[in-house]
């Protein structure tokens, strides 16, 4: 008897059974890549945020300390008595003194505030807010970065 009845290939329902388990895992493949490559987007975001939070921090203390005392103090500005001068503009925050002056630019779903705080028998604090900003705009009261450094220092 010859083997004339005998095949070596796939039927249709199998070649499409193959091809959807290859499709199945594909997705699957492509599905994990982007939800892994917006998980570690997302950590770079807050890993440059801390960064540049922990620089502008020593700045603002840096800058505090070699200021002489405050003459005036606002929500978005604060005048020393050596004419030096920290304020926010246009979503940075500007360190003026007479000799120059640097500017730090905010996160962007960020805003700054200054306040000074005075507790009895301690000497007073400067203070720096950045408030968080929520979808539409507004500032959240719950999310903020405080930055507090005491006030009046070396007046260079």
């Amino acid at each position: 008897m010859s083997k004339i009845g005998k095949r070596n290939y796939l039927s249709l329902v199998e070649a499409l059974f193959a091809i959807a388990l290859l499709a199945i895992f594909f997705n699957l493949a492509t599905m994990f890549y982007y939800d892994g490559r917006k998980t570690a987007m997302k950590s770079m975001d807050k890993a440059s945020h801390a960064r540049s939070v922990s620089t502008l921090a020593e700045n603002w203390r840096n800058f505090i300390h070699t200021a002489s005392e405050p003459v005036k103090v606002e929500a978005d500005k604060i005048l020393f008595k050596n004419h030096a001068a920290i304020e926010v503009k246009n979503g940075q925050l500007v360190f003026s003194k007479p000799d120059g002056q640097k500017s730090f630019a905010l996160a962007k779903n960020f805003t700054a505030s200054f306040e000074l705080e005075k507790n009895p028998g301690e000497s007073p604090l400067l203070v720096l807010y950045l408030k968080s900003k929520g979808s539409k705009g507004q500032v959240l009261k719950d999310k903020f970065i405080r930055i507090a450094a005491a006030a009046g220092g070396g007046g260079k």
